[in-house]
Formats: structure tokens, C-alpha cells, sequence
């Protein structure tokens, strides 16, 4: 019976997605593994790129996105992150190299292999867009002056 409902579901989540989404079809490898790693998820979008899938939704009251390739297989997961969840030593990267700089915002990136932070911060004459490592190296991704 709960392979039964399972399947169900599973067919009316992509059935519901290729509606709306129009020439946008899912990938149905990648539905089933959504369903089964984000089962208490709501709200659930799907976009569909020549590279890739994005599945946009709540799961316990935090907005994500999870990244599927082509083949279905889950390339990443990412959501917003306060600055006091960060690793000690992305924070301590940030504060000794960016001290002048006052953080935004900060999205933690899981990928299949590493885990990255990219973090917005801002200061008087320019907004950086960094990625931090979890081991504590930086990179500067985008530097606009103001």
C-alpha cells in the first residue's frame, strides 16, 4: 500500500510540474529521488535548463533549491544561512580579511564533494560577492564599487 500511495504521489508531482511548466518536463529520475531525500517538502517548483534541473521548496520552514543533472542524479542542495551557522572558520576568514565590510547575506552551497559558503558584504565603497570554503579560504567572486 505504501509502494502503492508512493507511486501515486510521485506521478502526480510530475504530472502537476510538466502542467505547469509547460515544455519544461521533468525528469523523472530526478523526481523520484527528490520525493524520497525531500519527502515533507512543500511548495515544490521545478525549472528545467539544457544543463540541468532546480527544484525550489520549503522543507521545515526553510526556503532551498536542490540541483539534479540531466540524468537525475543530485548535483547539489542550497539554502540561506545566518552568519552565527557559519563554520568558525568561515566566520574567522570573513572577519580577518573583510573587517571593514558588513555582512548581508550568506547561502551555504552543499555540493556532492565539498560544501562552500558564498557570502554578500558590503561597506562604504564597494559590495563583494565571496566564496568561503569550509576549511576557511576566500575568494572574491564579484567586487562592485559603488
Amino acid at each position: 500500500m505504501k509502494k502503492l500511495v508512493t507511486s501515486a504521489v510521485l506521478t502526480l508531482l510530475i504530472a502537476a510540474s510538466s502542467f505547469a511548466a509547460g515544455e519544461n518536463k521533468v525528469n523523472s529520475k530526478a523526481a523520484s529521488n527528490f520525493l524520497l531525500e525531500f519527502k515533507d517538502a512543500k511548495n515544490v517548483n521545478w525549472k528545467s535548463t539544457e544543463n540541468y534541473v532546480k527544484v525550489s521548496f520549503i522543507l521545515n520552514d526553510k526556503n532551498m533549491d536542490a540541483f539534479y543533472d540531466l540524468d537525475g542524479n543530485k548535483i547539489a542542495t542550497s539554502s540561506n544561512i545566518a552568519m552565527d551557522k557559519l563554520p568558525t572558520s568561515a566566520k574567522r576568514a570573513f572577519a580577518k580579511k573583510f573587517a571593514d565590510y558588513t555582512f548581508k547575506e550568506a547561502i551555504q552551497f552543499d555540493g556532492v564533494e565539498d560544501t562552500a559558503y558564498y557570502i554578500s558584504a558590503e561597506n562604504e565603497a564597494q559590495s563583494l560577492l565571496l566564496k568561503v570554503s569550509a576549511e576557511g579560504f576566500v575568494s572574491v567572486l564579484k567586487n562592485v564599487r559603488k
